[in-house]
């Protein structure tokens, strides 16, 4: 149980880590990074992401402003990641599933993709 919830809290963390990035956020660079000895880890003091790294300033999620990263997220639907606070003003697009006819053209197009890239006929 401890273990799920230590990853949970590492992927909340790159995700919004990564969100931080794709708005240039100058927290990010100008921020002090403390250490937090009872969840044995380091901290940025403004967005309570925990950093990679054991020294204050070791690994931080951005190194310039502006840092270029976009952003596209996808989901499986009734992922409970996407009720997380952090994701709240972000556009979002609801995709529907695929008609059959357009499943088929996209197979074709991965199969003739990847016999061209690997220089080989497969069969389906």
């Amino acid at each position: 149980m401890w273990y799920t919830s230590y990853q949970d809290e590492k992927l909340k963390t790159f995700l919004r880590g990564l969100i931080y990035m794709s708005n240039n956020s100058r927290e990010l660079l100008e921020e002090n990074l403390v250490e937090n000895y009872a969840n044995k880890g380091l901290y940025g003091e403004i967005t309570q992401l925990r950093y990679c790294g054991h020294s204050k300033g070791d690994l931080r999620f951005i190194w310039q402003i502006p840092c270029s990263v976009k952003l596209v997220f996808a989901f499986t639907p009734g992922e409970s990641t996407l009720n997380e606070n952090y994701f709240n003003g972000i556009s979002r697009i609801e995709l529907q599933p695929l008609e059959e006819k357009a499943l088929q053209e996209l197979a074709k197009k991965l199969l003739r993709d990847y016999e061209s890239a690997y220089q080989s006929n497969l069969q389906i």
